[in-house]
């Protein structure tokens, strides 16, 4: 049964590959190294390091919400509007100019250089950090109110140590919302569930949302692509408790 399913995503990815070739406008642009690039932070790196000149006309093509998906949720979960945050996996600076509409000071983090370049240009961040999300963050303990990472999470390969280090940065009572592909999710891809329930379980933090399936670039000409949908996840770094 998995190979009949693999074969019949690998023949309607090559159909699509062959109607890019032969088309030249589509509903939205056409992007065949996005679902051919390994979801590993050198596939990351190298993908978006070559796309950064484009990211932005390709994902607003598509019918791309999740960057203000992500700011409608903090800001519900309560964000201050003082707030600092960071924006992990930024890229290009998309996402960062619906999360600027939400906090006070913006901190963008990515593997692509590339794509920092871009996210500079655009004056909305304090500062830019170039990071792999599998390694250590170069930022201070316990110095954000809020973490964001918005379409990035495919890549991660370490939950364990990328979750870890959500809950390090964040202040005592921050928000951290992300999105993550419904079906890595669901099925606990890399552990990805299994993980941030076990910060639930050791009372680092409490999960307080894990949103419905809700469409993710769905004009994307792709026809695998266009069918993916995304869940908004929102947990909260748990606040010491009162000394009695």
């Amino acid at each position: 049964m998995l190979r009949s399913l693999v074969g019949s995503e690998m023949c309607i990815r090559d159909r699509y590959q062959r109607r890019v070739r032969g088309q030249t406008t589509m509903s939205g642009m056409a992007v065949p190294a996005l679902g051919n690039a390994p979801k590993t932070a050198e596939g990351a790196k190298q993908l978006y390091d070559e796309w950064a000149a484009s990211y932005d006309a390709s994902l607003k093509s598509w019918g791309y919400r999740a960057p203000q998906r992500v700011a409608e949720e903090l800001a519900s979960a309560g964000l201050p509007a003082e707030s600092e945050l960071l924006d992990l996996g930024c890229g290009t600076g998309m996402s960062g100019e619906a999360l600027s509409a939400v906090s006070a000071r913006l901190i963008g983090a990515d593997i692509s250089p590339e794509s920092l370049e871009v996210a500079r240009s655009k004056e909305i961040y304090s500062e830019t950090h170039v990071a792999n999300l599998d390694l250590a963050l170069p930022m201070e303990a316990a110095c954000f109110d809020g973490v964001a990472c918005v379409g990035v999470m495919s890549y991660v390969e370490r939950f364990d140590q990328f979750l870890g280090e959500v809950i390090r940065v964040l202040k005592p009572g921050g928000l951290f919302v992300a999105t993550h592909r419904k079906e890595l999710w669901d099925e606990n891809k890399r552990d990805c569930r299994a993980q941030a329930e076990l910060l639930v379980e050791s009372h680092q933090w409490e999960m307080v949302c894990v949103g419905e399936p809700e469409p993710y670039m769905p004009e994307n000409p792709d026809p695998i692509e266009s069918a993916k949908q995304i869940r908004l996840l929102v947990f909260r770094k748990a606040s010491p408790s009162p000394s009695p």
